[in-house]
Order: C-alpha cells, then sequence, then structure tokens
C-alpha cells in the first residue's frame, strides 16, 4: 500500500505498520516508519500526532530528553487538543523519580545481601545472607576439622554464591530504576487521559483492552 498507493491511504499504512512493530517490541523499526511517515506527508495535523506518538514511544523507554524533543515538535495550535503542556509539566517532574545507585548496591553487597537490603528487598536479603553464611561457616568447618576437600567443594559452591549476590544486588538497582520510571510514565498515561478519553492521534475515543 505505502509503495502503490500514496496519498492518506499509505500515511494510515505507515501508522499500521508502526503500531505491529510497536506490539512486537520492535521499538527501532516503528520509530523507522514513523520517520518515513514525517518524510512523506504533507498533513500538518497529521504530522503533529506522529510527533505525539513519537514521544510517548520514547517516554515508554524511559528516554526523557528525547520524548521532550518530540513534544516539542508539536505545532502550538495542536498542543492544548493534544494535551502537550500537561506531558511537558509531567517531564519537569522526572528528575523526581526515585532511584538506586547500582555501584552502591554492588559496594553494600560486600556483605551478603546488602545490596537486596539497600533496594527494600529484605526478604531477599535475609536469605542471602543466610545462604552465604551457612556456606562460609560450613567451609571453615571443614577446613578445621582437616577436611580439605569438602572445605573446597564448599568454598568454590560460597564463592559462586557471594558473587551471584553482588550480581544480584546490582541487578535489583537496575530493577527498582525501571519500575520507577515505568511507574511515573504510568502515571503521565493517566494523568494526560490517554488511556481512557482523548486518543493519542487526536479526534476520536481510544479504548485500550489488554488480551
Amino acid at each position: 500500500v505505502v509503495e502503490k498507493e500514496g496519498g492518506r491511504l499509505a500515511e494510515t499504512a505507515l501508522l499500521e505498520i508502526s503500531a505491529a512493530h510497536l506490539a512486537l517490541g520492535e521499538t527501532g523499526a516503528a520509530l523507522q516508519a514513523l520517520d518515513e511517515l514525517l518524510a512523506v506527508t504533507a498533513d500538518d495535523e497529521m504530522r503533529d500526532r506522529v510527533w505525539l506518538r513519537v514521544g510517548w514511544i520514547y517516554l515508554d523507554q524511559g528516554e526523557f530528553t528525547a520524548a521532550g524533543q518530540a513534544f516539542a515538535r508539536v505545532r502550538p495550535e495542536s498542543r492544548e487538543k493534544l494535551g502537550i503542556g500537561e506531558l511537558e509539566e509531567g517531564l519537569e517532574r522526572a528528575g523526581d523519580i526515585p532511584r538506586k545507585s547500582p555501584a552502591a548496591a554492588g559496594i553494600f553487597s560486600l556483605v551478603p545481601g546488602g545490596g537486596y537490603l539497600y533496594t527494600g528487598l529484605k526478604r531477599d536479603a535475609l536469605v542471602a545472607f543466610l545462604v552465604n553464611g551457612a556456606f562460609a561457616a560450613a567451609a571453615w568447618e571443614a577446613f578445621d576439622n582437616d577436611l580439605p576437600v569438602l572445605g573446597g567443594i564448599l568454598t568454590t559452591v560460597g564463592l559462586g554464591l557471594y558473587t551471584g549476590n553482588i550480581y544480584g544486588g546490582v541487578s535489583s538497582a537496575h530493577k527498582f530504576n525501571r519500575q520507577e520510571e515505568k511507574a511515573f510514565v504510568e502515571r503521565l498515561r493517566q494523568d494526560s487521559r490517554l488511556r481512557l478519553g482523548a486518543s493519542p492521534d487526536g479526534g476520536w475515543l481510544a479504548l485500550e483492552i489488554p488480551f
């Protein structure tokens, strides 16, 4: 359709192509289809709606600066209808999103469970501390009782668990940050009434029903 038809039908096809890629998790391909649409359309209102979609794609990826730049491309006469002002005001609060430092989590994990405790995972912290402590104590006891082979095995396993504890602590910080960013975007979506209300493309009612 895009290659042979052109015009409004091709523009609609490019929108659907972008939506299909996005549903498949192919963000780059979705943005590429929207870039192609921006290059071929002469409709200013269509371009505004495309920039709004681009901004939301970047928002969902946690790329807040790129999202703000996309929203800024919407023409002044379309900003109120598409709720751009509210979105930009919300983006100004992105700096207030709670975050945990992965580096700090790694340092705290030098004490087994410390990284998990830093990110609020108290149960995981307790398990990591007890398991690592148990293997360390067992290895010590084995060496103390002249059982070097058993002590070596316990030490090897214990070191693996200790390394996993550090990796897990760092990963928990990244996971915490992703969850907070996702929650922030979801609140922004609700505040701008894009889930139920004015469609991101403007002009009609949209209802999202996952299945």
